[in-house]
């Protein structure tokens, strides 16, 4: 009986562990989708702030915008969310500080390596 048990538990124990590693690939897979989906919404954001609506309404590096100036850049005049349930901090300011998500930072920069919102292209903003 004591051998039974020995075996019951061990293949339990196999199982568990044959369970947890698919499950740590797909939550892997999943943060980084995410973490790629609000890099994308945070270069949407930037977009308009570096060249569309200073370009459009002649405006300068320092100047203030308003959230309907960059929405009417953005898919469905809206601004995206991101897909971790973070929130963006937003400056609205032309060439100012980059747009920030309060669960994966200052992504735009470290992703593209620039120092700030005015080192950015357009080159950097489009899509891969």
């Amino acid at each position: 009986m004591q051998r039974k048990r020995s075996i019951i538990v061990a293949a339990l124990g196999v199982f568990v562990v044959v369970a947890a590693v698919p499950t740590a690939m797909c939550l892997a897979k999943r943060a980084k989708a995410r973490r790629d989906a609000c890099l994308k919404n945070l270069e949407q954001l930037a977009a308009p702030m570096i060249c569309c609506v200073p370009l459009s309404q002649k405006l300068s590096a320092g100047d203030k915008l308003e959230e309907k100036q960059v929405c009417a850049y953005l898919a469905g005049g809206v601004l995206p969310t991101c897909p971790a349930g973070g929130t963006y901090e937003i400056s609205w300011v032309v060439c100012g500080p980059t747009p920030k998500c309060s669960t994966h930072g200052d992504l735009l920069l470290e992703a593209h390596g620039a120092k700030s919102l005015a080192d950015l292209t357009k080159q950097d903003l489009r899509h891969k």
